[in-house]
């Protein structure tokens, strides 16, 4: 979990960075770029701003997948059998072999791959492709504060924290995958402040998330 506190204060300092250079354009602030000022037209500003909500996002999500990988990476290397591990991971990773077995292989493979996970010490994932499919199993690309604590329930991790800034940069983020709202329309009327509120809020939660996690781990919570 070191690692992963790690790489999440180093993806905060990348927007801490991109949400300085918006300050400055906000503000009328003309930059240099090889040598020469820079001024920037009317607009640019909101779709910045509709930027700073996609690294929002971005930032939830890795951090989310990054935590559960940290758990069942842990499992793993304590070597528990599938009998080993709390009723909650065994049902996750039951909910997941069936899914991922119906969906690419005929009833004997499944079955093949069942007794496997039930009478084998449990090596869920062996490549990053496959870390992608569990991932996608345990969240459906919409991580507000109410999907993030049913998977910390899901998963039994004490964690029920909720945040109105992290539900709107899911809200805001779909808007924007999906083509309803232009990047200069989608934070059009959206101040300075309040995407540094979604910015501070964000983070916030996401810190809390991940003590929670490490509590979890160290607690061995997974384990039986």
């Amino acid at each position: 979990m070191q690692i992963i506190r790690q790489e999440f204060i180093d993806r905060v300092e990348e927007i801490n960075k991109y949400y300085r250079l918006l300050e400055n354009i906000e503000n009328g602030v003309n930059l240099y770029i090889a040598g020469r000022e820079v001024g920037f037209e009317t607009g640019m500003s909101s779709s910045l701003k509709s930027g700073a909500i996609i690294l929002l996002y971005n930032l939830v999500e890795s951090t989310i997948s990054k935590c559960l990988k940290g758990i069942h990476t842990n499992h793993i290397d304590d070597g528990l059998n599938y009998f080993e591990l709390s009723d909650n991971i065994q049902l996750v990773l039951l909910k997941y072999h069936y899914k991922a077995s119906i969906e690419n292989t005929d009833l004997k493979n499944l079955i093949s791959q069942l007794q496997h996970l039930l009478n084998n010490r449990v090596v869920i994932i062996s490549s990053d492709k496959e870390w992608r499919n569990f991932f996608d199993n345990q969240f459906s690309g919409n991580l507000d504060s109410q999907e993030i604590r049913a998977i910390a329930d899901k998963y039994g991790i004490e964690f029920n924290l909720k945040s109105e800034e992290v539900k709107k940069v899911e809200e805001m983020r779909n808007k924007l995958a999906h083509g309803e709202l232009s990047f200069e329309e989608a934070c059009r009327d959206f101040s300075i402040q309040y995407i540094e509120k979604l910015r501070e809020k964000t983070i916030d939660f996401l810190s809390e998330f991940i003590s929670a996690v490490e509590r979890y781990i160290i607690e061995k919570k997974y384990k039986r």
